[in-house]
């Protein structure tokens, strides 16, 4: 996380940033994150095949293995092969929007990306200090680490069918934190705004 943090900076002080290097850019972190989408997947898959066998495991030794921690997990395993319709609902209902729910939504989309950098984000205080196509880079990276949180929220999920000595009372708190800290850093020129709006600080809103 540290090594993006840096990434981050590193672009935000480029000021020959040629449309070659951004395309590579953001290509690449469209990869990372369908990548990131695939392995959820197949872990999710997992994690629904183990939380089934806890259920067999439950009959020979109830007070090990609580019913709970089975249906958190196939909860969980579920949930994190159709993670894009979560995040889409999830992300209808943080910004009050009505999207279609799909499987795909959570992928990262470069023209959607690009577009958001036009014109408009040159308005931002951040848009006035960068080229637009770093902020487009900045962008995408934001937006692989925002999905791996809000997929990390998801598999947190499975945790909270563990007793409380476990530390399952918490992991509540840490899937909402994941899944929101994420839907912000995929959307941050949205919740940008949304700081322009309350304190006329617009670092990066996009709609200025």
């Amino acid at each position: 996380m540290m090594k993006l943090g840096i990434i981050v900076v590193l672009l935000l002080m480029s000021t020959n940033t040629y449309a070659a290097d951004v395309d590579s850019v953001m290509t690449e972190f469209k990869v990372f994150t369908d990548f990131s989408i695939n392995v959820a997947r197949l872990v999710g898959f997992i994690l629904f095949g183990a939380s089934i066998y806890t259920l067999k495991k439950r009959a020979d030794n109830p007070n090990q293995y609580p019913l709970s921690m089975a249906v958190y997990g196939m909860i969980s395993g579920v949930f994190l092969q159709i993670a894009g319709f979560i995040y889409t609902m999830f992300y209808n209902t943080m910004l009050g929007v009505g999207e279609t729910p799909t499987n795909k939504f959570l992928a990262l989309d470069i023209s959607s990306l690009n577009a958001l950098t036009g014109g408009s984000a040159q308005h931002s205080l951040l848009g006035k200090m960068v080229p637009a196509e770093t902020m487009s880079m900045v962008l995408a990276v934001l937006y692989f680490v925002g999905a791996v949180s809000f997929l990390k929220g998801i598999y947190l999920i499975k945790d909270m069918g563990q007793p409380n000595t476990a530390g399952g009372s918490s992991s509540g708190k840490l899937v909402i934190v994941h899944m929101g800290a994420g839907l912000v850093a995929m959307h941050v020129t949205f919740f940008g705004c949304m700081l322009e709006a309350s304190f006329g600080f617009g670092l990066m809103c996009t709609t200025s």
